[in-house]
Protein backbone atom coordinates (compact mmCIF):
# COMPACT_ATOMS: atom_id res chain seq x y z
CA UNK A 1 0.00 0.00 0.00
CA UNK A 2 3.15 2.38 0.25
CA UNK A 3 3.34 4.43 -2.85
CA UNK A 4 6.99 4.29 -4.39
CA UNK A 5 8.78 7.43 -4.76
CA UNK A 6 11.76 8.12 -6.86
CA UNK A 7 12.73 11.32 -5.79
CA UNK A 8 15.92 9.89 -3.88
CA UNK A 9 16.85 8.47 -7.82
CA UNK A 10 17.22 12.04 -9.38
CA UNK A 11 19.22 13.28 -5.90
CA UNK A 12 21.59 10.62 -6.48
CA UNK A 13 22.08 10.48 -10.04
CA UNK A 14 22.40 14.77 -10.12
CA UNK A 15 25.30 14.60 -7.23
CA UNK A 16 27.10 11.74 -8.41
CA UNK A 17 26.96 13.68 -11.75
CA UNK A 18 28.42 16.55 -10.55
CA UNK A 19 30.99 14.57 -8.72
CA UNK A 20 31.72 13.19 -11.79
CA UNK A 21 32.35 16.13 -13.34
CA UNK A 22 35.17 17.21 -11.08
CA UNK A 23 36.58 13.61 -10.63
CA UNK A 24 39.50 13.93 -12.64
CA UNK A 25 40.25 17.44 -12.30
CA UNK A 26 40.58 16.25 -8.40
CA UNK A 27 42.46 13.01 -9.03
CA UNK A 28 45.90 13.15 -10.56
CA UNK A 29 45.56 9.68 -11.60
CA UNK A 30 43.34 9.54 -14.52
CA UNK A 31 43.19 5.45 -13.80
CA UNK A 32 41.59 6.18 -10.80
CA UNK A 33 38.36 3.58 -10.81
CA UNK A 34 35.53 5.21 -8.87
CA UNK A 35 33.85 3.23 -6.43
CA UNK A 36 30.50 3.65 -5.12
CA UNK A 37 28.89 2.21 -2.02
CA UNK A 38 25.32 1.50 -1.76
CA UNK A 39 23.78 -0.29 1.14
CA UNK A 40 20.23 -1.15 1.07
CA UNK A 41 20.20 -2.76 -2.61
CA UNK A 42 16.11 -3.81 -2.33
CA UNK A 43 15.08 -3.55 -5.87
CA UNK A 44 18.40 -2.16 -7.20
CA UNK A 45 16.70 1.14 -8.21
CA UNK A 46 19.49 3.58 -6.35
CA UNK A 47 22.40 1.31 -8.21
CA UNK A 48 20.83 1.71 -11.49
CA UNK A 49 20.84 5.22 -11.07
CA UNK A 50 24.34 5.84 -9.90
CA UNK A 51 25.49 3.12 -12.86
CA UNK A 52 23.51 5.45 -15.44
CA UNK A 53 25.24 8.35 -14.23
CA UNK A 54 29.02 6.72 -14.31
CA UNK A 55 27.97 5.56 -18.18
CA UNK A 56 26.59 8.93 -19.14
CA UNK A 57 29.81 10.87 -18.20
CA UNK A 58 31.99 7.54 -19.31
CA UNK A 59 33.41 6.78 -16.19
CA UNK A 60 35.13 3.53 -15.09
CA UNK A 61 33.67 2.69 -11.57
CA UNK A 62 32.47 0.02 -9.45
CA UNK A 63 29.25 0.09 -7.48
CA UNK A 64 29.81 -2.37 -4.45
CA UNK A 65 25.29 -2.79 -3.41
CA UNK A 66 25.11 -4.52 -0.23
CA UNK A 67 21.28 -5.97 1.12
CA UNK A 68 20.40 -9.28 3.23
CA UNK A 69 17.68 -10.13 -0.04
CA UNK A 70 19.11 -12.30 -1.62
CA UNK A 71 19.46 -11.70 -5.75
CA UNK A 72 18.39 -15.00 -7.11
CA UNK A 73 14.97 -15.77 -4.42
CA UNK A 74 11.37 -14.30 -5.96
CA UNK A 75 9.29 -11.61 -3.79
CA UNK A 76 7.30 -9.22 -4.52
CA UNK A 77 9.09 -6.04 -4.81
CA UNK A 78 6.20 -3.53 -4.12
CA UNK A 79 6.71 -2.65 -7.98
CA UNK A 80 4.22 -2.56 -10.70
CA UNK A 81 6.02 -5.70 -11.93
CA UNK A 82 4.03 -7.32 -9.00
CA UNK A 83 0.73 -7.57 -10.71
CA UNK A 84 2.18 -8.03 -13.89
CA UNK A 85 4.62 -10.80 -13.33
CA UNK A 86 4.34 -11.73 -10.15
CA UNK A 87 7.24 -12.42 -8.03
CA UNK A 88 10.77 -12.15 -9.47
CA UNK A 89 14.16 -11.94 -8.21
CA UNK A 90 16.19 -9.07 -8.26
CA UNK A 91 18.35 -10.54 -11.28
CA UNK A 92 15.39 -10.92 -12.57
CA UNK A 93 13.70 -7.28 -11.99
CA UNK A 94 16.69 -5.84 -13.69
CA UNK A 95 16.71 -7.39 -16.24
CA UNK A 96 16.00 -4.46 -18.70
CA UNK A 97 19.25 -3.15 -17.48
CA UNK A 98 21.47 -5.99 -17.54
CA UNK A 99 23.50 -4.01 -19.56
CA UNK A 100 24.66 -1.51 -16.59
CA UNK A 101 24.54 -3.94 -14.01
CA UNK A 102 27.33 -6.52 -15.46
CA UNK A 103 29.49 -3.06 -16.20
CA UNK A 104 29.21 -1.38 -12.74
CA UNK A 105 27.17 -3.23 -10.03
CA UNK A 106 28.53 -5.88 -7.66
CA UNK A 107 25.94 -7.65 -4.99
CA UNK A 108 26.54 -8.80 -1.50
CA UNK A 109 23.36 -10.28 -0.42
CA UNK A 110 24.44 -10.30 3.34
CA UNK A 111 24.09 -8.09 6.03
CA UNK A 112 26.85 -5.45 6.27
CA UNK A 113 27.78 -6.47 9.99
CA UNK A 114 28.51 -9.36 8.07
CA UNK A 115 30.31 -8.53 5.01
CA UNK A 116 31.74 -4.93 5.83
CA UNK A 117 34.47 -6.60 7.85
CA UNK A 118 35.62 -8.69 5.44
CA UNK A 119 35.25 -6.55 1.98
CA UNK A 120 37.76 -4.29 2.09
CA UNK A 121 37.12 -1.47 -0.35
CA UNK A 122 40.26 0.89 -0.69
CA UNK A 123 39.04 4.04 -1.41
CA UNK A 124 35.06 4.65 -1.35
CA UNK A 125 34.29 8.22 -3.44
CA UNK A 126 30.88 7.84 -3.35
CA UNK A 127 28.35 6.39 -0.79
CA UNK A 128 24.22 5.88 -0.43
CA UNK A 129 23.21 4.61 2.60
CA UNK A 130 19.99 3.29 3.29
CA UNK A 131 19.67 -0.09 4.56
CA UNK A 132 19.35 -1.03 8.32
CA UNK A 133 18.01 2.00 10.24
CA UNK A 134 19.06 0.86 13.65
CA UNK A 135 21.67 3.63 15.64
CA UNK A 136 23.90 0.12 15.74
CA UNK A 137 24.07 -1.05 11.98
CA UNK A 138 24.43 2.53 10.59
CA UNK A 139 27.19 3.64 13.24
CA UNK A 140 29.12 0.53 12.12
CA UNK A 141 28.31 1.41 8.43
CA UNK A 142 30.26 5.00 9.13
CA UNK A 143 32.83 3.50 10.99
CA UNK A 144 33.63 1.72 7.71
CA UNK A 145 33.11 4.79 5.65
CA UNK A 146 35.01 7.27 7.57
CA UNK A 147 38.56 5.40 7.26
CA UNK A 148 37.58 4.89 3.20
CA UNK A 149 36.45 8.22 2.08
CA UNK A 150 38.47 10.12 0.02
CA UNK A 151 38.53 14.07 1.36
CA UNK A 152 35.97 15.05 -1.65
CA UNK A 153 33.67 11.71 -1.33
CA UNK A 154 30.11 12.44 -0.82
CA UNK A 155 27.63 10.73 1.57
CA UNK A 156 24.35 10.50 1.46
CA UNK A 157 22.27 8.98 3.81
CA UNK A 158 18.11 8.14 3.64
CA UNK A 159 15.72 8.72 5.81
CA UNK A 160 17.19 11.22 8.40
CA UNK A 161 13.46 11.67 10.51
CA UNK A 162 13.84 12.13 14.21
CA UNK A 163 10.66 10.78 14.43
CA UNK A 164 10.20 7.62 12.24
CA UNK A 165 14.25 6.58 12.35
CA UNK A 166 16.12 8.01 15.37
CA UNK A 167 18.65 5.79 14.88
CA UNK A 168 19.94 7.19 11.72
CA UNK A 169 19.60 10.76 13.30
CA UNK A 170 21.34 9.67 15.77
CA UNK A 171 24.17 7.87 13.51
CA UNK A 172 24.10 10.80 11.38
CA UNK A 173 24.93 12.95 14.02
CA UNK A 174 27.78 11.29 15.78
CA UNK A 175 29.44 11.45 12.30
CA UNK A 176 28.55 14.90 11.91
CA UNK A 177 30.65 15.61 15.32
CA UNK A 178 33.65 13.66 14.58
CA UNK A 179 34.08 16.99 12.19
CA UNK A 180 36.40 14.48 9.69
CA UNK A 181 33.79 14.71 6.89
CA UNK A 182 31.68 17.67 5.44
CA UNK A 183 30.53 16.21 2.06
CA UNK A 184 27.12 14.46 3.79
Amino acid sequence: KTRNSYVHGYILYSYLTEYLNDFYKLNKNKTDILNIVDIGTARGFSSLCLAKALENKNISGKIFTFDILPNRSSFFWNSHTDISQGQLSRIELLKPWRDLVDKYIIFFSTATFNSLNIVDIPKIHFAFIDGSHSFKDVFLEINYLIQRLETNSILIFDDYDEELFPGVVKACNYLSSLNKHKSF
